[in-house]
């Protein structure tokens, strides 16, 4: 059985997301509700007590925002499973962690697989698939390896709890607990991957406020003897032990410069259709001023 652990703020996005998983999951599960409408909890305390309660073989950790996409996707979490080297499983992630501080997974390679929306006075606008894995492209893989995963959802056999716990003496608030979790089954000798076979929309793109900033600097310290992390064969530049977050982000910038090159050389359109939208924009600022 899935144990679906949510920590719940808003009892209406609750409900249409048990409606969509009852018409989408395709296999046994339980849902696990911590109320959290009054904010009595951080999300490491919720998610602990949701492992205590639940009585599921997988753990299915998840915001309330979300709309799966795929049918019987209960059945491919399950499947995922059978390989006991997997330790944890998500939709989207990132493939390295350099040894920077302040530096997270979405600023490195990312894989994954999801629709991306974003709520702006209570409208709902729908983005394009942004993390479409770029590397599936003509392959037939069904997952990928990475170190960190998104928290908005992810999964992990309960049989992993003997060992690894949400972290709520360190850590506060509801920042960097996926990070955490994900460092913990690393440090278990297990592996991380992000799946392609479950489609998940997600209603929300996430804030980052100075408390997320301070977690993650909790986060670095706790993990620094840790760093650099990798499951590619990332550039030996990004994971210097003695990189600054200087460093990091002209090496980043003088990588997406070669790569916009490579684009133009394959297709000189590109460079057109970016000095178009430049031209937009600015005829667009200027006939607002």
């Amino acid at each position: 059985m899935i144990s679906l652990i949510v920590c719940s703020r808003c009892p209406d996005k609750l409900d249409s997301l048990k409606k969509n998983v009852a018409k989408t999951i395709g296999a046994e599960y339980e849902f696990v509700i911590i109320d959290n409408s009054d904010n009595r909890c951080n999300i490491f305390s919720a998610y602990n007590e949701g492992v205590a309660r639940s009585k599921g073989d997988i753990l299915c950790f998840m915001h309330e925002d979300l709309v799966f996409h795929s049918k019987k996707w209960g059945n491919n979490v399950i499947a995922h499973f059978d390989n006991n080297e997997i330790g944890l499983i998500g939709v989207v992630g990132g493939t390295y962690l350099p040894k920077v501080p302040l530096i997270t997974w979405w600023d490195s390679d990312m894989s994954g697989h999801i629709i991306q929306g974003i709520t702006i006075e209570n409208h709902y606008y729908r983005l394009v698939p942004i993390y479409k894995f770029i590397e599936r492209k003509g392959r037939k893989e069904k997952t990928s390896e990475v170190v960190a995963v998104d928290g908005l959802w992810f999964c992990v056999k309960k049989s992993m709890f003997e060992t690894i716990r949400f972290d709520d003496n360190t850590f506060h608030g509801f920042h960097c607990y996926d990070l955490d979790i994900c460092m913990q089954v690393l440090d278990q000798n297990k592996k991380i991957e992000v799946v392609f076979d479950i489609l998940i929309e997600h209603k929300s793109a996430g804030s980052k406020d100075y408390k997320f900033y301070e977690n993650l600097l909790v986060w670095y310290k706790k993990w620094e003897h840790y760093l650099p992390k990798t499951c590619i064969n990332t550039p030996q530049k990004y994971l210097s032990h003695n990189m600054t977050l200087c460093d990091y982000y002209i090496a980043r910038c003088e990588e997406r410069d070669k790569q916009h090159e490579k684009r133009i050389k394959i297709d000189p359109r590109i460079w057109l259709i970016n000095r178009k939208i430049v031209r937009k924009l600015l005829y667009y600022i200027l006939s607002r001023w």
